[in-house]
């Protein structure tokens, strides 16, 4: 009695897996689009149907390890194995457009830069977004082996689908930040946090969207000049600067915080 139950349990478990997968593909990307970037992946291994269907995933993509600690030894083991994994998801990744790419890890500047010029690539020709960064370290960065975002390499004009940028632990300049402001008109929201690059930088034009500015911890930072007719927020925590805020009719929420280096 008991097998015949478990027969019919069975033929019910692979009648339902049948009806789920007769649905069309966008429905079933749809759903995938629902689940983590690892838990989408694991779908593959459900049939034939399956195996390629999460690479059409265009929501988001996340690769986030930012919350693992490590010992210091493995460190490296683990930055070679997190790049790999990255690189693979990429290479497999057949979706036309993605609206969110996010990495959190502790990869440096030295040994990462190429594979991380790549990624940054990668989202540019998907359209992306929301594009975040956070190469934070447990073990502390050090500035000569932060990553730095590319300058000259990277053509910021075709970012122009994004709409919010977040960089921790990165260097960025005010020059590369200034030509994202002027060449992203649909950039609402700008977050930078501790950055040695940054060391001036102007946030001004009649045509910015932008709403959101947060600049944290940016211990270089020698000017700030601030003229955005749409900022909302304004959020400053770092060295005591020349900060200016002129023509900011819609700012409404304002934080500071500072230190004397």
């Amino acid at each position: 009695m008991k097998k015949g139950k478990r027969r019919r349990g069975n033929e019910t478990n692979k009648f339902m897996e049948d009806r789920i997968s007769q649905m069309p593909d966008e429905i079933l990307v749809s759903i995938l689009s629902l689940l983590t970037m690892k838990e989408a992946a694991w779908t593959s291994i459900l049939s034939r149907r399956w195996k390629n269907m999460w690479t059409f995933i265009t929501s988001s993509l996340e690769f986030d390890w930012s919350a693992v600690v490590l010992k210091l030894e493995l460190l490296d083991v683990a930055r070679k194995n997190f790049v790999r994994w990255v690189n693979r998801v990429l290479e497999s990744h057949q979706a036309l457009i993605i609206n969110e790419f996010r990495v959190g890890f502790d990869l440096d500047g030295i040994n990462s830069k190429c594979d991380i010029d790549r990624w940054i690539n990668f989202a540019l020709g998907k359209g992306v977004k929301r594009l975040e960064l956070n190469l934070a370290s447990f073990w502390g960065n050090s500035p000569e082996g932060r990553y730095a975002f590319p300058s000259h390499s990277l053509n910021v004009s075709s970012f122009n689908s994004l709409t919010s940028l977040s960089l921790t632990y990165v260097d960025v300049s005010g020059e590369v930040l200034e030509s994202f402001l002027f060449n992203c008109p649909f950039l609402e929201g700008l977050y930078v946090g501790h950055s040695y690059g940054l060391v001036n930088l102007k946030v001004y034009g009649l045509s910015l969207r932008l709403k959101y500015l947060e600049i944290c911890h940016c211990n270089n930072l020698k000017n700030l000049e601030i003229s955005s007719m749409n900022l909302m927020l304004f959020k400053y925590f770092g060295p005591v600067i020349s900060m200016p805020l002129r023509n900011v009719p819609c700012l409404n929420t304002v934080s500071f915080g500072g230190y004397i280096l």
